[in-house]
């Protein structure tokens, strides 16, 4: 069972009171303790030159964090395949698409659609074990002390 949250903003600025609002009511319910929370559709502007639009609102894109207790623990979504639609989306944020070459090679001979995330194991753990530091779970942490095991 899963409950939905839905926020509408209309500027890149406005989503911060709306976030967090859901986000507080979300905190006041019984399954925020023991949730994961997806939050979805992050404005295109605010997401990596890779990450594909979303095909209803192209403002928005197709990705996602997911929270778990409060806490981002994955990022991720759909990325771009289609070779025009990557070079328009780098030029449209004023890339050198030559530099990026390499990288559009396969999206040029037939990338297929995919999507990617990456998954901060440490912070998962962290909440999973309920340490309040991240350096408790991670086996070599680094900090402004410590750049050494």
């Amino acid at each position: 069972m899963y409950n939905t949250f839905s926020i509408s903003a209309t500027s890149s600025f406005a989503i911060l009171p709306a976030f967090a609002a859901a986000i507080a009511s979300i905190r006041k319910s019984s399954i925020f303790r023991k949730a994961f929370v997806f939050v979805t559709h992050y404005k295109s502007e605010k997401r990596p030159f890779y990450a594909q639009d979303s095909k209803e609102d192209k403002s928005l894109t197709n990705s996602f964090d997911l929270l778990f207790r409060g806490m981002e623990v994955t990022t991720g979504g759909q990325r771009i395949h289609d070779y025009d639609e990557q070079i328009e989306k780098m030029i449209s944020r004023g890339m050198n698409a030559r530099v990026f070459e390499s990288y559009l090679m396969a999206h040029k001979y037939g990338l297929p659609p995919h999507g990617g995330l990456g998954l901060g194991l440490e912070r998962l753990t962290m909440m999973l074990l309920g340490f309040n530091n991240v350096r408790r779970t991670t086996l070599f942490p680094r900090d402004t002390n410590r750049l050494e095991p």
